[in-house]
């Protein structure tokens, strides 16, 4: 026997909340990170209060082999702003597919997920070649939260995990 109602579309709303609190997040990051940009482009203050300083970062890891030319980082981090911008935008449009074409939702947040867990596949990647593993903790993480929500996004729509529950 299945689940009423009200706790299947609770489910739903549980669900659709984890690709929200994504798109928000990630919204954020881009945000933060595009200031920073635009800081390394001069365009905003060196204090802007909304920058994220990630652009040092790069700075720190390119530092360890000499590569740490003001150009290569911000054409480096330009590329990373790129990338995040669209993961954003593939969570806003897995969020909204759920009330517009229904029929694409899933598909759409594996999209999101799998470009944000790519980008942090990268990462780890980068923490090991320019050796720093602090950050590496911190990426491991956040790809483990990416993991452990989408595992439970397709749970919560999953009828046949929903049988046992009533």
């Amino acid at each position: 026997m299945y689940i009423n109602t009200v706790t299947e579309r609770s489910f739903r709303i549980f669900a659709q909340g984890i690709i929200l609190m994504w798109a928000l997040w990630i919204s954020i990051v881009f945000l933060t990170d595009f200031c920073n940009l635009m800081v390394g482009f001069d365009l905003l203050p060196a204090d802007f209060p909304a920058s994220s300083h990630n652009l040092d970062w790069i700075h720190q890891f390119l530092k360890l082999y000499w590569l740490d030319n003001d150009r290569m980082c911000l054409i480096l981090f330009s590329i990373i702003n790129l990338w995040v911008m669209a993961i954003a935008v593939l969570y806003w449009r897995a969020f909204i597919s759920y009330y517009t074409c229904g029929k694409y939702y899933v598909y759409r947040v594996m999209q999101a997920f799998i470009l944000n867990m790519s980008l942090f596949v990268c990462f780890l990647v980068t923490d090991e070649i320019f050796i720093q593993y602090q950050a590496g903790h911190s990426h491991m993480n956040m790809l483990l939260y990416m993991f452990t929500s989408l595992i439970a996004f397709l749970y919560l729509l999953d009828k046949n995990n929903q049988k046992s529950l009533t």
